[in-house]
């Protein structure tokens, strides 16, 4: 069996790689929608429903 500190600084570590990781998925998926101009959530879920009117 583990020591208990060592379990709980290896839980933080993991705590702390996840935060990372995560921070950086968010910053690139930030840049990733700057690069694209004109996108936007709201016009595509609006065309999206046009063209299936349309139909």
């Amino acid at each position: 069996m583990k020591h208990p500190d060592k379990a709980q600084a290896m839980l933080l570590e993991n705590l702390r790689i996840i935060s990372e990781h995560r921070q950086r998925t968010m910053l690139l998926e930030r840049q990733r929608r700057a690069s694209r101009p004109g996108f936007e959530m709201s016009s595509s879920k609006c065309s999206s429903m046009d063209n299936s009117s349309g139909q």
